[in-house]
């Protein structure tokens, strides 16, 4: 596996991956990306039926801890259980529940993928889910290595500043994705000694993936104010 990227990456970060080539990086830093999927790239991607046939399989394994909304409240709103996990995803799960792909979250439908140990932590005795409670298993998490082992077409291209496959031209300026690439290419490369060095390298990402080029004044102004950010986050 490549030292470049990180050992776990969230389903999101995997799904970005297959479906636009973003590889991933540190969820700290996907977090300030906002980089989302749509509908079309989930229905059109064979890689990504693949990779939930695996899961549902049991030949590829995730793991994710527990969030649970309680009847009445904010379903997209779910509170995280930190005191246990994170659990491995049961296999079953991916037959019965349904993926929020943008929050790596798998509803939890059946009673009986809920671990043991959520009934102990809430003081809740009898059935969660049929007193209008949902749980979700959230963030889901893979493990690099076994994606690339599964799918190692995504060993290629090398370059954080990947070429976006052809799963329909997406807005003329997709600033979530540029900042996604942006934040891949500095894990890849480290911060870089100007802020020419990563005007150059994005400029030629805008040209892969969108045909064009913003103007240079804008191009510059973001990547100024990412890198402002992006050392203020991680104190360089």
């Amino acid at each position: 596996m490549s030292s470049e990227l990180p050992d776990q990456i969230s389903l999101a970060q995997v799904a970005l991956w297959i479906t636009r080539g973003i590889r991933p990086v540190p969820e700290r830093l996907f977090a300030g990306t906002k980089a989302r999927l749509d509908e079309n790239e989930l229905g059109s991607s064979e890689n990504l039926r693949r990779l939930l046939a695996l899961l549902a399989d049991g030949e590829l394994t995730a793991t994710a801890r527990i969030s649970v909304v309680y009847e009445g409240e904010d379903p997209l709103a779910p509170t995280p259980v930190a005191q246990i996990g994170p659990f491995e995803v049961p296999a079953s799960t991916w037959f019965t529940g349904e993926i929020r792909w943008n929050a790596s979250a798998l509803e939890i439908r059946e009673g009986f993928d809920l671990p043991p140990e959520l009934f102990h932590t809430l003081n809740f005795s009898g059935d969660f889910l049929a007193w209008g409670n949902r749980a979700f298993f959230q963030p889901v998490m893979l493990a690099t290595e076994e994606v690339l082992s599964a799918l190692p077409a995504l060993n290629s291209p090398v370059s954080g500043a990947a070429v976006r496959p052809n799963v329909g031209r997406p807005a003329k300026y997709d600033w979530p994705d540029f900042y996604a690439a942006a934040a891949a290419w500095i894990y890849e490369s480290g911060i870089p000694k100007t802020q020419a060095d990563m005007v150059k390298a994005m400029a030629q990402w805008c040209q892969n993936n969108w045909d064009t080029e913003p103007g240079d004044t804008e191009l510059k102004g973001r990547i100024r104010r990412f890198l402002d950010r992006f050392k203020k986050e991680v104190g360089n």
